[in-house]
Parts: C-alpha cells; sequence; structure tokens
C-alpha cells in the first residue's frame, strides 16, 4: 500500500493482468461453443458431422502441440514409457474423445443455454463417480448438494420449451465420459506425480483422440460426407474454428498458472450465463422464467460446492504446511555417519525422523544408501541436500528431466505420505534438484532400529541416565 491507502503499480499491474486473462478465456470459451453450434446447426452452417469437426480439432491440436513441445521447446515433455503411456494416457484418450463427440452431436439438437444449463450437472457426476471408483468418500452433506444442483437442473430441463430427448442424452453422456475422464486422470496421472498442463495434454493425449474417432468416423460420417458431393472443404472457416479451439487451451494455461484453477471456475460461471443471454438475445433461442428458477438452482448448488471445495483445499494446504514445519523442526533425517563403512555416499547409513514417506519408511527405520553412477530414475528412493538447509531429505523420484544440449539430469522428489511435490522445500527459486544435491539411493533398510537414535536424541534425559548407568557398571565392575 501506497500513501493514503493507494495500491502501489506492482499490485495495480497484477490485477490488471489478472482480469486480463480471465476475459481472455471467457472470449475464447464463448467464441468456441457459438462456433462449434454455429457449424453444427441445421440452420445456420448445416455442416452436422460431429465426429469430423472434432477430428478436425484433434489434428489441428496434435501438429501446433507438437511444434510448441519439440520444435519451439514452449513446454518441456513429461518422462514417460510406453507401458504408462499405454495403460494411463490411452484410456484418458478413450474417455476424451467420446465426451467431444457425444458433447458436439448434442449442439445439433440443443440450444447454446440448455447445454450450459445441463453442464452444471458436471459436480454431481464427478463426485458420483469418485464414489464408485472410490477416489471420493461419500458425505451425507455433499450428496445433499449434488441433489439439490440435480433438481435444479430437472426443473430447468422440465421448463425448456425446445426440449428433445436425444439431445438431453447425448449431452448427459458427454458429461459422464468427462466426469469419468477427470476422475481416471487423478487415479492414473496425479496419484503416480504425473502432471500434465493443458499443451502436453494435447501433445500426448490427441493423438490418441483421433485413432478412436477415425473408426467411427470411416463407418458413420464417411459415406455421409462422400455422397454430399457439393460439400467444399472451407479453409477458413474450420481453420479459424481450429485455431480458437487451441487457443482456448493455451489461454487455460495462462489463467490457471497465472490466477489460480478457482479463479477459472469463478470465471467459468459468468461464462455460463453470458452464454445464455447470448443464447436469448442474439441467436433467438427461448429461454423461459422456469429454465432461470432452475438454473439459478443448480448455479446456486454449484456455488456452494465451490466453495466447500475451496475449503477442503485451504485445509489440505494448511495441513501440508503443518506437515512440512513438522519435518523442518523434528529433522526430517538423523545421520549416523560411520568411518568404517564405504557405501559411495557422504552418509551411507541414516535413520528416518518423520512420517513423510509411510507406508513405505516408518519412522524409526534405518536406510542403507549406496551412490553410483547409474542414471537416477523415477521411482527411485534417494536423499539430498537442500542449499541453505543444514538436515538431508529422503524422498522418493518421481520426475525425471534431461537436457538434451547439456546432457545435465535433474530431479522433482516427493514424500509418499506428502500432498504435493517437495518445490516448496527446495530453495527459493529452485524448481529441479541436480547431481550434486543428491547424498544417496536407499539400497536396503531395517525397521525401527533407529528408534534407539530418535528416543536418546529427543529425550536427552534418557541419554544421560544410560551415560549414567554405564558409569556405575564400570566402577562396580572394578570392585
Amino acid at each position: 500500500m501506497g500513501k493514503g491507502g493507494e495500491l502501489s503499480d506492482g499490485v495495480v499491474k497484477k490485477i490488471i493482468l489478472s482480469y486480463t486473462y480471465v476475459a481472455i478465456w471467457i472470449f475464447l470459451s464463448f467464441t468456441v461453443i457459438v462456433y462449434n453450434k454455429y457449424i453444427l446447426d441445421r440452420k445456420m452452417y448445416n455442416w452436422p458431422y460431429p465426429i469430423s469437426l472434432t477430428l478436425i480439432h484433434m489434428g489441428f491440436c496434435s501438429s501446433v502441440a507438437y511444434l510448441l513441445v519439440r520444435i519451439f521447446k514452449v513446454v518441456e515433455p513429461v518422462t514417460m514409457s510406453w507401458d504408462l503411456y499405454l495403460k494411463s494416457v490411452v484410456p484418458i484418450g478413450l474417455l476424451y474423445s467420446v465426451s467431444l463427440w457425444l458433447s458436439n452431436s448434442a449442439y445439433i439438437y440443443l440450444s447454446v443455454s440448455f447445454i450450459q444449463m445441463l453442464k452444471a450437472l458436471m459436480p454431481v457426476a464427478v463426485y458420483s463417480i469418485g464414489i464408485l471408483l472410490k477416489k471420493d468418500i461419500f458425505k451425507s452433506d455433499t450428496m445433499a448438494n449434488m441433489i439439490a444442483i440435480s433438481i435444479g437442473v430437472a426443473i430447468a430441463a422440465y421448463g425448456e420449451a425446445k426440449f428433445d430427448s436425444w439431445g438431453v442424452i447425448l449431452q448427459l453422456g458427454a458429461v459422464a465420459f468427462e466426469a469419468t475422464r477427470l476422475v481416471m486422470i487423478q487415479i492414473l496421472l496425479t496419484s503416480q506425480g504425473i502432471t500434465l498442463n493443458p499443451i502436453t495434454s494435447l501433445y500426448y493425449v490427441a493423438p490418441c483422440c483421433m485413432v478412436f474417432l477415425f473408426f467411427p468416423w470411416l463407418f458413420v460420417e464417411y459415406p455421409l460426407l462422400k455422397d454430399t458431393s457439393s460439400f467444399h472443404f472451407d479453409y477458413v472457416v474450420f481453420g479459424t474454428n481450429s485455431s480458437c479451439a487451441f487457443a482456448l487451451n493455451l489461454a487455460v494455461f495462462l489463467l490457471v498458472g497465472k490466477t489460480s484453477a478457482l479463479t477459472m471456475n469463478v470465471a467459468g460461471v459468468v461464462k455460463d450465463w453470458l452464454l445464455i443471454a447470448f443464447s436469448w438475445s442474439v441467436i433467438k433461442d427461448t429461454v423461459t422464467p422456469i429454465n432461470l428458477v432452475g438454473y439459478g438452482l443448480a448455479f446456486l448448488g454449484v456455488a456452494y460446492y465451490n466453495h466447500a471445495k475451496l475449503k477442503a483445499l485451504k485445509d489440505k494446504e494448511a495441513q501440508k504446511k503443518a506437515q512440512q514445519q513438522t519435518d523442518e523442526e523434528s529433522g526430517r533425517l538423523l545421520e549416523e555417519r560411520d568411518g568404517g563403512i564405504n557405501g559411495g555416499s557422504e552418509s551411507p547409513v541414516v535413520v528416518v525422523l518423520s512420517g513423510s514417506m509411510e507406508p513405505g519408511f516408518q519412522r524409526g527405520d534405518i536406510l542403507f544408501l549406496h551412490m553410483s553412477k547409474d542414471p537416477i530414475r523415477a521411482g527411485e528412493i534417494v536423499v539430498f541436500n537442500v542449499d541453505g538447509r543444514e538436515i538431508p531429505i529422503v524422498h522418493r523420484v518421481i520426475k525425471v528431466h534431461e537436457r538434451q544440449e547439456t546432457g545435465e539430469v535433474n530431479v522433482l522428489t516427493k514424500g509418499d505420505n506428502n500432498f504435493g511435490d517437495d518445490r516448496p522445500l527446495y530453495a527459493e527459486g529452485q524448481h529441479w534438484l541436480q547431481r550434486h544435491h543428491i547424498m544417496g539411493r536407499a539400497v536396503g533398510f531395517l525397521p525401527y532400529v533407529g528408534w534407539v537414535t530418535i528416543i536418546m536424541t529427543e529425550k536427552p534425559i534418557i541419554k544421560y541416565i544410560l551415560i549414567g548407568a554405564l558409569g556405575l557398571l564400570v566402577i562396580t565392575s572394578k570392585d
């Protein structure tokens, strides 16, 4: 704050930038939805081929993502084996391709405003599928919130002037597949420490979507397109439409990276109301009072859900900070140096003092370390020092990144029992560990043997009692 309570130039600049990112995302999201509706609607551009449109989007996004990741190196690719790709990314690509196919198909039958109202069911679908797949826990208050959202959407559907059963089935199917995809991302990728931003996500997932969409396109839409002799590919329409779709992913990357995911959720609510207003005023879709009452109820339910979610995230963040503070204050590792052991590392034996690696390693376990010249791989447990901190840390490697120009290998670590990765523990501005930070690899352990050291370190009086008892034993033995 400056004089008289005025905001500093830096704060004003950040506020302006944040609102700019929000405005760009709303504009592009708005544009893609309306543009897709324009192309697919039989009363507008009249090109009712949703699989073909989705294929064009995926082909364009795959090509541009490849250029950004591999040629221009705007973002770094994720270290991923073929086994992980086939088991994790391919199923997510299948779910994504079906979700896009169904959601684009719904534009042929339903108004933009009604589709946005049906999309309010997304939290309900994500929560329900999370419970079915044991990723979420059933809570009566959360379920009551989900029921309120569902009732609101049902009222909006009852008041829809141009209700189409097939269109509703398609949109609900799209919501179900998209919700399953979001839950599976948590199960298959996030749980393994793999995080994909919108660009790397397209780089890995878009080619899968193209493969999965090609076969239904070949049998469903290709014969129809072949028979439509009057059709010619409009490079301006489809080029700008695909560019908007990819630009939307870049906008998501900017919005979440520069603000937060919560900001995007709030901006999404604003976008939905703008789309409903646009659909009513410009496209001339009918929006009834019952529509608005139903969506208003669903909107309140979604708003409360986002509020509860934000509170839960803050609680987790506070718990994470408390765990990190405990790690630092109590000492994450207690080194036991033994000159008679030579394991190729600075401290060949260490005792675990915190619970950050449970259930793999418990407090009081003794770890044996060795440092060879073999390359460090994701999944290995290493002991490392951080600049400015005296106590070393033992955590698991979750990502390995090799710089192609120098051959230098950097790693990212995480405690198995911690909420997030170790970047908050690294030195300020440090995002990766380099080779010289690594003290050794864990090659073996003895459970609970280190408790003797922990007890004597944390309770010095016991150490003094033992020393006194030993001294008394020596004196009495001489007599």
